[in-house]
């Protein structure tokens, strides 16, 4: 105890060196190298959601090309059949449909409530957009095509 009384002050001295020895090898070995590594980590997050937006973009391009192109090719059809009511592009499909006014009786005969999705299928589905599709377009007098 006599010992700690008379040396306390090289003793707090020496502590303190210690204490910012242990701080100069933790900044080195451990904290710089995984600030390293967070910057390496941002800059593949920054580059991954460039290449995403870039993504985002090219397919909004192709799309409104699509659009172009379904409207192109309803504007040929208006010009060669007089029963040509509009286009609609499907995105999800890929698939531009032309509507044309059914003139011919291509619903001749069919009772258009019969075509109505029933309860057993379930909403949302392919076959559910399919059945409702069809009711529509009879209970409209119309008929599309795919192109």
């Amino acid at each position: 105890m006599e010992w700690l009384k008379a040396n306390w002050f090289k003793l707090s001295i020496v502590l303190m060196v210690f204490g910012i020895g242990i701080s100069i090898v933790y900044y080195f070995l451990v904290y710089i190298p995984n600030k390293n590594e967070l910057r390496r980590l941002d800059d593949l997050a920054e580059q991954e959601q460039a290449q995403k937006a870039k993504s985002d973009q090219d397919k909004r391009d192709y799309i409104a090309k699509r659009k172009k192109d379904c409207f192109d090719i309803y504007d040929k059809e208006k010009t060669n059949w007089s029963n040509t009511k509009g286009s609609e592009y499907d995105a999800d499909k890929d698939v531009c449909y032309v509507i044309y006014n059914a003139v011919q009786g291509e619903w001749k005969g069919i009772k258009c409530d019969s075509l109505m999705p029933s309860d057993k299928v379930e909403v949302g589905t392919w076959l559910w957009n399919y059945q409702w599709q069809r009711y529509s377009d009879c209970s409209d007098k119309q008929f599309r095509k795919e192109f």
